[in-house]
């Protein structure tokens, strides 16, 4: 007998288009447009109500394969965040718990750790 997996709802890349101007194309980052920089982040990061050190931003910048550090390219966030089933601030500061959560696992532990260095 075979299961059926449940299907969860698609992101709704609206959303996931709201949430990232929100943040992007702040005049105070020098970061060119359509990008999230610096000061985007740390707006991002309160809404979040993460503290700038917390470890589950370097893993939030791990899973959106960030290229440059305190930034997000739109392509960064549309995928990233579609892979991690997330399109609001809610689902995913849920998401984030989760994987800090998941650091004791080897394979999630080495992932954020090659990210890292």
């Amino acid at each position: 007998m075979v299961q059926q997996q449940q299907q969860q709802p698609p992101v709704d890349k609206y959303k996931l288009e709201k949430m990232f101007s929100a943040y992007a194309n702040d005049p105070r980052d020098d970061v060119g447009p359509g990008r999230i920089g610096p000061n985007g982040m740390l707006r991002l990061l309160n809404d979040l109500q993460l503290d700038p050190t917390d470890r589950r931003v370097l893993i939030l910048a791990c899973k959106l394969k960030a290229q440059t550090q305190c930034e997000f390219s739109w392509e960064e966030w549309q995928q990233g965040l579609s892979a991690l089933r997330v399109d609001s601030l809610d689902k995913l500061r849920e998401r984030l718990q989760e994987l800090d959560s998941e650091l004791s696992e080897p394979t999630a532990f080495r992932e954020l750790y090659t990210f890292t260095f």
